[in-house]
């Protein structure tokens, strides 16, 4: 298990104790906490936006969805118990953020889970994916003023940190 998972685990520890995910944002290199999930047994659903990503995704795994999740209202996806948004607000600008976190509060029946760099990390196209490049540096307070709980793990402002957040229903 990783420090990631464990932290999760450690602040979050009914989170698998339900039926159903969304999981938003996953890569070939890089699909943090998906494993406990699917381990548990899941009934999980993968949204990703890069194509070479889904084509990665889709030999691996059941459920993939190409898309945005800015667009999330138009998958008709329904509700899920777990909402997983793994290192993903960083990519929207913070003035999408609120909402796009309030369309994914409406779709989560219990745990709504987001994490991201904990404050300035700075990021470009990685691996050739205009997806990766960050646009937000986040700290506990921006989600704290919106009724989430929080985590943050590592050094403020240094890569590797990690800000977990989580909104329980």
């Amino acid at each position: 298990m990783n420090r990631k998972e464990r932290q999760l685990l450690a602040h979050v520890p009914d989170v698998m104790n339900y039926k159903s995910l969304l999981y938003i944002g996953a890569s070939a290199c890089r699909q943090e906490t998906l494993g406990l999930f699917i381990k548990r047994g899941y009934d999980y659903t993968i949204l990703e936006i890069w194509r070479p990503n889904v084509e990665w995704l889709r030999k691996r795994f059941k459920n993939v969805i190409e898309g945005d999740v800015r667009d999330i209202n138009g998958f008709n996806l329904g509700n899920f118990d777990i909402i997983c948004w793994w290192h993903g607000p960083e990519h929207l600008k913070e003035d999408e953020l609120v909402p796009m976190l309030d369309k994914l509060e409406n779709m989560t029946k219990k745990i709504l889970i987001t994490a991201c760099p904990w404050g300035i990390y700075e990021q470009g196209a990685a691996e050739g994916n205009p997806h990766e490049i960050h646009y937000s540096y986040l700290y506990p307070e921006f989600f704290e003023k919106l009724g989430w709980k929080t985590s943050a793990m590592g050094r403020v402002d240094v890569k590797g940190s990690n800000l977990l957040a989580w909104k329980t229903k």
